[in-house]
């Protein structure tokens, strides 16, 4: 750093009323802005609203020029990854820092229950989960199928895998057709994890079953939850109490069955089986 840019970064700081060093995503919109004077002196977007667009150095009007000044000094300015708080310990250059967020695979996840408030790393949550609300679960193992039971109005049913901890969502919305259905695991959205999930219901005489890749979702209670592909379950197919149990199987994506080609999520299908003659058929997406 220059010593003319060290004094920039100093000078006016009682007119500015804080410290320029704590203002660096407002000095990268301000390059983007060009606040710069005639003289060479640089100000951050905030400055240069409080100063009524006055340079802090020289007092002369602040132009819309290029601070090639301060572009350099950010080709050299790192910051600790805004998720530092949740395990990332990355520096990450100030220009290269929404490129770095998106892929950053400590970016929190809210815990999935009404009324808990937990918010940290997929690995944290998992294992506050474990602790706090173990009974609060249906616990499953990869590869197996298990049951899940849950009424015509249930919002949603929490799955937690056995030994890794992870969590996952069934989602259940009513709609007039029937039940949307879909499995969300909760995790980064730049996680690498991927999991394939086989959905069945039974009724006497037919079957449904349908096959998708879960979405990531980070926040449980998310509105917007459901994927593209997903499982219509006719009301018909609920029990006189409104109760329904589902049988369920989820595959980490390097234990796909043989009789599954591996596929991406753009072509995920639903896949519906019969026993019967009157077998309801449910496709993924409206």
């Amino acid at each position: 750093m220059t010593a003319g840019t060290r004094r920039w970064l100093e000078v006016g700081r009682e007119k500015r009323g804080h410290d320029i060093r704590g203002d660096w995503e407002e000095i990268e919109v301000g390059i983007h802005n060009g606040n710069e004077c005639d003289n060479g002196h640089t100000a951050c977007s905030s400055c240069c609203k409080k100063l009524a667009n006055k340079c802090p150095s020289c007092s002369l009007p602040m132009g819309y020029n290029r601070c090639r000044a301060i572009e350099k000094v950010l080709e050299s300015v790192k910051l600790p990854c805004q998720n530092l708080m949740y395990g990332c310990r990355e520096m990450v250059i100030l220009s290269k820092k929404f490129d770095h967020n998106k892929t950053c695979t400590h970016a929190p996840c809210s815990c999935p229950l009404s009324g808990c408030n937990f918010v940290g790393s997929s690995k944290q949550l998992y294992q506050h989960f474990s602790r706090k609300h173990k009974g609060s679960a249906t616990h499953f193992q990869y590869n197996n199928t298990f049951p899940v039971f849950f009424t015509l109005n249930d919002k949603y049913r929490i799955l937690q895998e056995e030994k890794e901890g992870v969590l996952f969502v069934l989602n259940n919305k009513a709609e007039i057709l029937g039940n949307v259905i879909t499995i969300s695991c909760i995790a980064p959205s730049a996680s690498n994890r991927e999991y394939f999930y086989e959905l069945t219901a039974k009724m006497e005489g037919s079957n449904l079953r349908f096959q998708s890749f879960t979405k990531t979702i980070q926040k449980g209670n998310d509105e917007d939850v459901h994927a593209e592909e997903f499982l219509v379950v006719p009301n018909s197919y609920f029990g006189s109490y409104g109760q329904i149990s589902l049988d369920l199987v989820i595959w980490r994506c390097d234990a796909y069955p043989a009789n599954i080609q591996r596929r991406t999520r753009a072509n995920a299908q639903s896949i519906s089986t019969s026993t019967g003659a009157n077998a309801q058929r449910s496709t993924g997406g409206v």
